[in-house]
């Protein structure tokens, strides 16, 4: 599973964490078995349920980044499917010898095989 953004623990559990155009703090869930029975709303019947939350109610919070190594080279992992992994880097050395293509100013992305990556999480302890 490819995780790339903020995270948090509530009551024991991991959630993503965001916030809203209030700046008010929520976590996300796509879970159905529990939505409004813990205070959880789909507001965009999206199947995404959020619910705001204090600060004060987060045990733990952190930025969650997949990496892969790939020809002994540490690339980012931003999506999946069935047998292959879509990465991307800045560096535009590692992009050619990738043969990764340009998708941005500053940045190339390429389809490679998941048995040519090792996949690892980088995790970053963030303050609320």
């Amino acid at each position: 599973m490819i995780r790339n953004g903020n995270y948090c623990i509530y009551n024991g559990k991991e959630y993503e964490l965001s916030e809203d155009m209030n700046d008010n703090l929520i976590i996300l869930s796509e879970n159905p078995t529990f939505p409004e029975k813990h205070g959880f709303i789909d507001h965009f019947n999206s199947g995404v349920y959020s619910k705001v939350v204090n600060p004060s109610e987060l045990t733990k919070c952190y930025r969650v980044s997949t990496k892969g190594k790939l020809n002994g080279k540490i690339v980012n992992i931003s999506n999946e499917n069935g047998n292959e992994y879509f990465v991307g880097t800045s560096n535009a050395d590692i992009a050619k010898d990738l043969g990764a293509e340009r998708t941005d100013k500053y940045y190339y992305e390429k389809w490679v095989p998941k048995e040519m990556v090792e996949v690892f999480e980088e995790i970053q302890e963030i303050n609320i």
